[in-house]
């Protein structure tokens, strides 16, 4: 398993974002690895994903607050303005 790893730092807290091929398959060991303890989520989801797919990370997540943002991966797609579209 190949991850990336950058560390955000803000005035109130620390977190990491992961980014990588099939975390999916690691997610119980990435949560447990990193002490992840979050109240909210924000999945970023390649639009080509089922979503039987979404709705089981969901499920196992276990928390109530959940955002899914759904993402055309494509070259033309991978810039600041989607980055925007994400954040708003």
């Amino acid at each position: 398993m190949k991850v990336n790893k950058i560390q955000i730092n803000t005035n109130t807290q620390k977190y990491p974002i992961i980014i990588g091929k099939d975390l999916i398959k690691f997610l119980d060991k990435i949560l447990k690895e990193n002490s992840f303890k979050f109240n909210q989520c924000l999945l970023v989801v390649d639009k080509k994903i089922k979503n039987k797919k979404v709705k089981s990370i969901i499920k196992f997540l276990k928390i109530k607050k959940i955002f899914v943002y759904y993402f055309k991966s494509s070259e033309i797609n991978k810039n600041q303005k989607s980055v925007n579209n994400i954040l708003n």
